[in-house]
């Protein structure tokens, strides 16, 4: 599903404001935080050797973990947005370029790691913008991919976001049978998530609910902090679910992550 009114280009939405809105709730978020353990976890099976670009990579969040596992190569944060780059920056993210990969010079760097978090459904046509990235990179490169799970989970929150789409094994295993590359892992995670977004969320958009965008603002402030009971429960399923994914892969879940090495 296509937002128009959140158009950077033609083949990529995302909303304006949303690194001014995502920058207030980053640090303090279960959601962003636990993410990253996820993606630590699944980079330390699967490592790159070299340096690493965050494509898309918004306020430099992910990025930050990244260079603490990278600590003697360089970290590249590549963000088409001005304000995303001038958060990075604040964040102390040392390499920072205000344009899109298609830009990016690859040659200057020995660039085998690749990080599209979240980046995949702002882009219409996956297939192509892969393609193009692949192009560019060397043989044995990896790519680590987070992309939200489930068109039956499409919700407010989607187009709102930006968003052409929510993922599947399936689709994500079609996808690469199109690209010059290899899926090594394949896994779903915030699996507890996946009921609540359900039940709060796509279910009452099905039925009709629309809430306007401020609504929802404030309604991501307050999800993304849960505190007390609820935050417990969150803590206890995010230690099963990083200790499943640290030896294995989770069957379900609100969100996927992949990994795609290039022939």
């Amino acid at each position: 599903m296509k937002n128009k009114e959140i158009n950077i280009s033609s083949d990529i939405s995302f909303p304006k404001d949303a690194h001014v809105d995502l920058i207030k709730i980053e640090n303090s978020s279960f959601w962003f935080k636990h993410r990253n353990k996820i993606l630590e976890s699944v980079i330390k099976n699967y490592p790159f050797d070299g340096d690493f670009a965050d494509i898309g990579g918004g306020n430099g969040f992910q990025l930050m973990k990244i260079a603490e596992l990278n600590k003697l190569n360089k970290n590249i944060l590549i963000e088409p947005s001005k304000q995303g780059c001038i958060n990075a920056k604040k964040r102390k993210i040392k390499e920072v370029h205000n344009l899109t990969f298609e830009n990016f010079n690859f040659i200057e760097y020995n660039l085998n790691g690749i990080g599209l978090f979240d980046v995949l459904e702002h882009i219409e046509n996956d297939v192509e913008f892969l393609s193009k990235l692949l192009n560019k990179l060397k043989k044995g490169s990896r790519i680590y991919v987070t992309v939200p799970a489930h068109e039956f989970l499409w919700s407010d929150v989607d187009p709102y976001g930006g968003h052409f789409r929510r993922y599947n094994k399936k689709m994500v295993k079609n996808l690469t049978n199109k690209l010059d590359a290899n899926l090594e892992y394949f896994s779903y995670f915030f699996s507890y998530l996946l009921p609540i977004s359900f039940i709060l969320r796509a279910l009452p958009y099905k039925l009709g609910r629309r809430i306007s965008k401020e609504d929802l603002i404030n309604q991501e402030k307050k999800q993304h902090s849960p505190k007390g009971i609820t935050k417990k429960i969150f803590d206890f399923f995010e230690r099963i679910e990083l200790k499943k994914i640290e030896t294995s892969r989770v069957k379900f879940g609100a969100s996927c992550l992949f990994v795609l090495k290039k022939n």
